[in-house]
C-alpha cells in the first residue's frame, strides 16, 4: 500500500485545484506517518521530494493553505529516521520553495497577499532548524510571526482569518517548546502578556459548551510544556531519536528473519 501511495503521487498530473492538492497532502501525511513507522527509508524519500516538488510549483500559493499537516509530520517522520544531513537539506530546498528564495525579513516589509498562510506554514520549518541546533535560521520567522500576531487587527488590508490566526499561533508556541526550556517558558509567556493577543470570538455551535479557538490555544500549550521535546531538551530528544531509530531496526530486521525462515 506505501508503495502503491507513492506510485500514485508520482504519476498524479499537476494541478492547482485546491481540494485535489488537499487531498494528496493528506495521502503524503499518512503515508510519511506509516513509512517512517515501518522504517520505510525509500518511500519516505519519495513522499518528502514530492512534497518539496509541489511547493516548487505553481500550485504552492493553493497548498499553503492545507499543508500544515503534512509539513509537521514530514519533520517528524524524518526525525524517526535519524536522517539529520537530508533533513537539513530538506529544510533547505522548503525554505527556499516558500520564500520564492527571499529572506524572510524582506517579504515583511512587504508582504505578500498570502503572507498569513506563509507565515503559518514557515513556523513548521522554522522548528526544525531549532531541533537541529541552528536557531539563528529560526529566530526571523519567530519574529515575523510574533508581529503578526501583536500587529493583527480587523481594520481593512489587515485582516487575518481567526482559525488562521489560531494555527499561527499554536504554530508559534509548538516551535517555542523546541528552544531551551526557560527560554521556552519566557517566550510563551509573554505572548500572553496583557492586551498584545486579539481577542478571540466564540460564535461556533458549541459555544454554549466550550470556546473552540481558546481550547485550541491551551491545548497547545500544555501539548508543548508537557511533550518530551521540553521536558527532555533538544540535545536528550535528538539523542532518544537516533536511539529509538536503531532499536527499531533491530526489531523490523529481526521480524523479518522470523518471518522468512520461521
Amino acid at each position: 500500500l506505501l508503495d502503491r501511495s507513492a506510485q500514485t503521487l508520482a504519476s498524479a498530473n499537476p494541478t492547482t485545484d485546491g481540494p485535489a492538492l488537499e487531498m494528496r497532502l493528506r495521502l503524503i501525511e499518512r503515508s510519511l506517518f506509516f513509512a517512517a513507522h515501518f522504517d520505510r527509508s525509500d518511500v519516505v524519500t519519495l513522499l518528502v521530494d514530492h512534497l518539496v516538488r509541489l511547493f516548487e510549483s505553481d500550485a504552492a500559493t493553493i497548498a499553503l493553505e492545507s499543508s500544515g499537516f503534512a509539513m509537521g509530520q514530514t519533520l517528524r517522520s524524518l526525525r524517526k529516521l535519524g536522517l539529520r544531513d537530508e533533513t537539513m537539506g530538506i529544510l533547505e530546498r522548503l525554505e527556499t520553495a516558500l520564500l520564492r528564495g527571499q529572506t524572510i525579513e524582506a517579504l515583511s516589509l512587504r508582504p505578500p497577499r498570502n503572507w498569513p498562510a506563509l507565515v503559518q506554514t514557515q513556523l513548521h520549518v522554522a522548528a526544525g532548524w531549532i531541533y537541529f541546533d541552528t536557531p539563528g535560521r529560526a529566530m526571523p520567522t519567530l519574529e515575523a510571526a510574533r508581529h503578526l500576531l501583536f500587529a493583527s487587527d480587523q481594520t481593512p488590508g489587515n485582516q487575518i482569518l481567526r482559525a488562521q490566526y489560531v494555527q499561527i499561533l499554536c504554530n508559534l508556541i509548538a516551535a517555542f517548546g523546541y528552544l531551551p526550556p526557560a527560554e521556552a517558558r519566557s517566550r510563551i509567556a509573554d505572548l500572553f502578556a496583557e492586551e498584545k493577543l486579539a481577542r478571540l470570538p466564540n460564535t461556533f455551535t458549541t459555544s454554549s459548551f466550550y470556546s473552540r479557538f481558546h481550547l485550541n490555544v491551551a491545548e497547545a500549550v500544555v501539548l508543548t510544556l508537557s511533550g518530551e521535546d521540553f521536558t527532555l531538551g533538544p540535545s536528550a530528544r535528538r539523542w532518544l531519536d537516533e536511539d529509538e531509530y536503531l532499536i527499531r531496526r533491530r526489531v523490523h530486521r529481526d521480524v523479518r528473519r522470523v518471518l522468512e525462515h520461521g
